[in-house]
């Protein structure tokens, strides 16, 4: 099963408590085991959490600033989002798919195939890896600003991570649809409804995923609010 693509202020992300939110989103109600695991991961094993939980907002915010101090020479304006915002939600696309299917615009005979996670991915030309960069190498964290590159630093709990655009995933989402299938919005919030089973086509799980990708993507540049995979 895939991870949860989270959408959503990193307060609520890192504190584990998920909020439902308006939208044709897949939506996730808070989880009793996400309090405790990301408890686990700020406390020692031999230490008492303390009385009053961290203040994480701002912790979150201070996070934000050392990447406009260290990284505000190469982007094209400071990082700037709510914290404090209610929203949030989370989807559930399989990227895993999306790379399968684009390797079938090139290779046409995996798209008649069935059971797609049977299939195994052929070698895919540099230049669609490049071109869909944001789904071939995801990075840990999708903030909402418009940059083309990657940035390599830490993630909140000072974890090695890997810094990506909001924009620039919805942007290449946009081409992926246009090179694919051309769908109307529409079109692309139907396929929500068509959760692939086993046996099911590669471009029946593409499309799916793909909705998942598209609509939390657009989500979160509507709200200007950062993504993330829920791998911790």
């Amino acid at each position: 099963m895939s991870p949860e693509l989270y959408v959503g202020p990193l307060t609520t992300y890192y504190d584990g408590s998920w909020r439902v939110t308006e939208g044709p989103l897949v939506r996730k109600e808070p989880r009793p085991e996400d309090t405790k695991m990301v408890r686990m991961a700020v406390y020692k094993f031999d230490e008492k959490p303390a009385k009053k939980p961290p203040a994480r907002q701002a912790e979150i915010e201070a996070w934000r600033d050392q990447i406009n101090h260290e990284f505000g020479s190469v982007l094209p304006s400071p990082l700037v989002w709510n914290e404090a915002s209610s929203l949030s939600a989370a989807a559930s696309p399989d990227f895993e798919a999306l790379k399968l299917w684009i390797a079938s615009l090139d290779n046409p005979d995996l798209r008649v195939k069935s059971n797609w996670n049977a299939l195994q991915r052929p070698a895919v030309s540099t230049r669609m890896v490049e071109r869909f960069s944001h789904i071939f190498h995801a990075p840990d964290l999708w903030l909402p600003a418009k940059f083309d590159f990657s940035i390599e630093t830490s993630d909140p709990k000072g974890k090695p991570a890997v810094l990506g655009s909001t924009i620039s995933l919805l942007h290449q989402l946009d081409d992926l649809n246009e090179l694919s299938w051309k769908a109307s919005l529409d079109v692309v919030e139907e396929w929500n409804l068509l959760l692939p089973g086993t046996g099911s086509s590669l471009e029946n799980a593409a499309r799916y995923s793909f909705c998942e990708a598209f609509l939390a993507a657009r989500h979160a540049c509507d709200a200007h609010l950062p993504m993330k995979f829920d791998v911790e």
